[in-house]
């Protein structure tokens, strides 16, 4: 049975271990390491007992602006085992979507594709933002066929809406034919 001293407990080392994360000195080793042995084993009790997701994803989600693939595709790798943790924020899920429509290294776009298909399959929100936001991109037409290519990717990969994403097959289609 947890106390609330644990509570107080976990979210603080959350807060630590997002700040080490993110911090520019710690290794894609010691990321990977987060990733893999703290967060995907315990996903499900970090998804219910921290309560400070707001600040841990602030912390956290620095590594996505990085100029390192490899630094980029583990912060995916963790926001895609911690989807509550970004469901509302925008600014994280466009720069995913920046990511999967930008990047050049296949790999990353792998994982990129991976974590919108993850994270939308527990987000409801975060499917219909993705949606979204991809929809506003279609439909502003600016954008090269290697982006049209991503966008298709993205959106075979968000599970949510299908007579939207119908249509923004549709849309494309149009301007790319």
């Amino acid at each position: 049975m947890q106390t609330s001293t644990d509570v107080i407990f976990i979210n603080s080392i959350m807060l630590k271990i997002a700040d080490v994360f993110s911090n520019q000195e710690t290794t894609n080793k010691l990321r990977a390491h987060i990733v893999k042995e703290l967060i995907a084993k315990c996903q499900t009790i970090l998804e219910t007992n921290v309560f400070n997701k707001q600040e841990f994803a602030t912390r956290a989600s620095q590594p996505l602006m990085s100029n390192d693939p490899q630094q980029r595709m583990i912060t995916l790798k963790m926001f895609s085992y911690l989807p509550s943790f970004i469901q509302t924020r925008i600014d994280i899920q466009h720069q995913i979507l920046n990511l999967l429509t930008t990047t050049t290294n296949e790999q990353e776009r792998l994982v990129a594709n991976q974590t919108i298909y993850l994270i939308s399959c527990g987000s409801e929100l975060f499917a219909k933002s993705i949606m979204s936001k991809v929809q506003g991109t279609v439909l502003s037409g600016k954008f090269s066929s290697d982006t049209c290519r991503h966008l298709i990717e993205a959106i075979g990969n968000v599970s949510g809406d299908s007579n939207t994403a119908m249509c923004l097959f549709e849309r494309i289609e149009q301007l790319y034919t």
